[in-house]
């Protein structure tokens, strides 16, 4: 996560591949939030559906968010288990 924050996308993916994604979504879902108050302020119903889409759509990134996460373990631990045989 620090990598990436620092701008040193390629190198926080190959380290650890689950904090540069966090960080994007971390990102994304806070202007999906932003961009859903302006909305509620202006035309109070119209939040409705945008805060369905924003729930369904954290739902989805998450669950992608912990595959690259476990994947990328995955493929630290083989490789640790490789060097050690």
């Amino acid at each position: 996560m620090v990598l990436k924050l620092h701008g040193e996308v390629r190198r926080a993916w190959s380290v650890a591949p689950g904090g540069p994604v966090a960080a994007l979504g971390l990102l994304g879902f806070a202007i999906a939030l932003f961009v859903l108050a302006l909305l509620q302020t202006r035309i109070p119903k119209a939040g409705t559906p945008a805060g369905l889409w924003i729930r369904q759509g954290t739902l989805v990134y998450g669950a992608i968010a912990a595959v690259i996460w476990l994947g990328g373990w995955a493929l630290q631990f083989s490789a640790a288990m490789r060097s050690h045989l």
